[in-house]
């Protein structure tokens, strides 16, 4: 295609029929193809790449190549860096999020792509929760090349994610965690006494060692780095979780010197997985087979708030930041509605009587203006 007119910018020119720009990025000329056969499209061009360098926002040109693969790439390296516990999570997302983007431009790449991926996946069987922690390790890796020096991404980016009903569900009460402890192997009785009685999670009490008992203090400590979001905590030690751990502490220095945990299995070593043994108790005690470990954190949160403890303490021991987690966890049922209208009722009985008559007085009767009005003039 011909060009239309001869240019004035000198630092526009032509190669062949493509128009050509050059310009100054930090004393150092640049020359690239504006892909185009337009001098008006062309100008255009060369305007966006000097406020770029005007603005800092201009990668290079080694930035126009680099793939959401590489990004991909700086996520991992991120995680292995960090020594995340995630990491194989991470890696299995990796290995359904690589070949969906492979040799898809940073550039180029829309929200269309990330839409496609979501039907795509929802088109396999995936949830909707599995497909959004996917679309979560995107927006990652996009962050994370925003903030390379020079910036490997220059522009912000939107990930579209599914709706979630992300409120907890499972939960037990007292009559099925006395089951559940009579079902389960001795060794795992300890284990399932103290999640019952303080929100944490399994892999915080399966790390758990004997010098983070504080007796003294009556306090469980987690050390920062050690929790999933990195943060330390206090677990307090009370009732029957205290003599709980004082008989594990004596049994470890009666048996199983070396061991530093303070849950361990028949043989003194450290407990790694308990799915196995968890099914096979909560069957035999007649729970619903899909009930988790993972209950117990939301049952015991439940537990001090009926106990009266304060929402921001109980975050502050279960680790949430925001009364959002909490409300996500703090499940309602029945028998919570049901204490909630005795309190009431007890508290308006100590106002006075109330009065229940319905019956309109003569007076108000005369000055009602609907007395008389049938339900034929209703109609």
């Amino acid at each position: 295609m011909a060009r239309t007119r001869k240019p004035k910018n000198r630092n526009i020119f032509l190669r062949g029929s493509t128009w050509w720009v050059r310009y100054t990025d930090r004393g150092r000329q640049i020359r690239e193809s504006a892909g185009t056969t337009s001098f008006e499209e062309a100008d255009r061009y060369l305007k966006k790449r000097q406020g770029e360098v005007v603005t800092g926002k201009f990668a290079g040109l080694t930035a126009e190549r680099i793939t959401i693969d590489d990004l991909l790439n700086g996520v991992e390296e991120d995680y292995r860096d960090n020594a995340r516990r995630s990491l194989p999570q991470l890696l299995s997302r990796l290995k359904r999020l690589r070949p969906a983007f492979d040799n898809v431009r940073a550039v180029d790449f829309s929200t269309d792509h990330v839409k496609r991926y979501r039907t795509a996946r929802l088109n396999e069987g995936a949830k909707r929760a599995a497909v959004n922690r996917e679309i979560e390790v995107l927006a990652r890796a996009w962050s994370l090349a925003q903030k390379c020096d020079p910036p490997k991404v220059t522009r912000s980016f939107h990930f579209p994610m599914f709706e979630e009903d992300n409120i907890r569900t499972g939960f037990l009460e007292h009559d099925q965690y006395q089951a559940l402890h009579e079902a389960l192997p001795v060794y795992l009785k300890p284990l399932l006494l103290v999640a019952y009685h303080v929100p944490c999670r399994l892999g915080e009490l399966t790390n758990l060692l004997m010098t983070q008992l504080d007796f003294n203090a009556r306090a469980i400590v987690l050390n920062p780095g050690e929790t999933k979001n990195r943060e330390g905590r206090h677990l307090p030690m009370f009732g029957s979780m205290r003599e709980c751990l004082l008989m594990q502490k004596a049994i470890r220095d009666a048996r199983f010197r070396d061991c530093p945990y303070v849950f361990f299995g028949e043989t003194g070593e450290r407990i790694v997985d308990i799915r196995k043994a968890w099914r096979a108790a909560c069957k035999r005690a007649g729970i619903d087979e899909h009930t988790l470990f993972h209950d117990l954190r939301r049952s015991a949160a439940r537990n001090m708030r009926r106990a009266g403890v304060p929402e921001h303490t109980i975050m502050k021991i279960a680790g949430w930041k925001t009364p959002s987690m909490f409300r996500r966890y703090d499940i309602q049922d029945a028998r919570d509605m049901q204490r909630a209208g005795e309190l009431m009722e007890r508290w308006m009985d100590s106002r006075g009587p109330i009065s229940t008559n319905l019956a309109q007085s003569p007076e108000s009767e005369q000055s009602d203006p609907l007395k008389g009005v049938g339900s034929k003039s209703l109609n």
